[in-house]
C-alpha cells in the first residue's frame, strides 16, 4: 500500500512539473494599453510601470500593425504600432506606441500587410547598454526572436466596420 501511494504521488508530482513547464512556454498576452503606462521625458530613462517589467525576457504576444523598417522583401526587422497607419500628414507614433520586432533571419520572408498582425517573441526594455550601431536603439520596447503568432487575427475580423465603409455600406 506504502508504495502505491509513493507511486501515486511521484505521478502527481511530474504531472504538476510538466503543466507548469508547459504553461511556463504560453506567452503572455501583451496590450498597447500596458505598454502606455509607460512614462518619460527628455531624460532618460523611461519609467516602466511594474507589471511591465515582470515581463522583462519573458515570451509574449502583442498584436499591431506593420511599418516596414529595413527591406520591404525581407522584413527581418519591422515596427510594431497600435493603429495603422499611412496618412502623409499624420504625426509619428508615441515612444509607448511602438514596439521594435527583430524576426530571426532564416525564418521565411513576411510580406506587408494592412492587416493586424501578431508576434510571439521575448520582451526587452530599453537599457543605457544598448550598443550604439543596434537598430533597437531609441525604442523602448523590443521583441526579439520574434515569430508571427499562429493566433493571427486579420483587420477583417477585429475591425468589419471598415471593410464596409470602404465597401460604402
Amino acid at each position: 500500500m506504502k508504495q502505491l501511494i509513493t507511486v501515486l504521488i511521484f505521478v502527481n508530482v511530474i504531472g504538476f512539473l510538466s503543466l507548469c513547464a508547459r504553461a511556463a512556454e504560453v506567452p503572455r498576452t501583451l496590450a498597447f494599453e500596458l505598454l502606455a503606462k509607460t512614462t518619460y521625458s527628455d531624460d532618460l530613462p523611461p519609467v516602466f510601470p511594474a507589471e511591465l517589467k515582470k515581463l522583462e525576457g519573458q515570451r509574449v504576444r502583442i498584436s499591431g500593425f506593420m511599418v516596414p523598417y529595413n527591406e520591404a522583401e525581407k522584413f527581418t526587422q519591422l515596427v510594431l504600432v497600435d493603429t495603422p497607419g499611412g496618412c502623409f500628414f499624420c504625426s509619428p507614433p508615441l515612444p509607448t506606441s511602438a514596439v521594435f520586432v527583430r524576426r530571426p533571419a532564416a525564418d521565411p520572408p513576411l510580406k506587408y500587410s494592412n492587416d493586424t498582425i501578431s508576434f510571439e517573441g521575448t520582451l526587452h526594455l530599453w537599457n543605457s547598454e544598448m550598443k550604439e550601431d543596434d537598430n533597437a536603439q531609441g525604442f523602448f520596447f523590443t521583441i526579439d526572436d520574434a515569430r508571427v503568432s499562429p493566433s493571427n487575427h486579420g483587420l477583417s475580423s477585429i475591425l468589419p466596420w471598415m471593410k464596409k465603409k470602404a465597401r460604402g455600406e
